[in-house]
């Protein structure tokens, strides 16, 4: 278990790592360049997965919002994948459920604007 207090940087955007965690208590915020996206505080939200699946720089900064507790996650997804098949499972079911709300963010902004549909916002 690793603890964090309220104000601290779980994740900075940008930085490297494979690590992730899983929130045990407490309450994080997800900024972006500055700026809030969104705040979690349900046990069991996965963060800092996006990096260790991927390989790639932090997408966002993660800040402990009150005590937070959580499951660390080291090691190479790969490794993960072998040994605890069981938690990556659950990552991925966690990502989809993310993927799926914002998909349904997505429509219900478009709806808003008045769009015909999502294409029009490529375009």
């Amino acid at each position: 278990m690793k603890k964090f207090s309220t104000g601290d940087i779980i994740l900075q955007q940008e930085s490297s790592g494979s690590e992730f965690y899983i929130l045990m208590e407490g309450k994080v915020g997800v900024y972006k360049n500055g700026t809030k996206i969104a705040e979690y505080d349900e046990p069991g939200t996965v963060i800092g997965e996006i990096s260790a699946i991927l390989g790639i720089p932090r997408t966002a900064t993660i800040i402990a919002l009150a005590e937070s507790e959580f499951i660390l996650i080291e090691g190479n997804v790969e490794d993960e994948i072998r040994t605890h098949p069981d938690i990556i499972l659950y990552v991925l079911t966690n990502l989809a459920e993310r993927l799926s709300s914002t998909t349904g963010d997505l429509v219900t902004v478009a709806s808003k604007m008045s769009l015909k549909s999502l294409k029009d916002i490529a375009q």
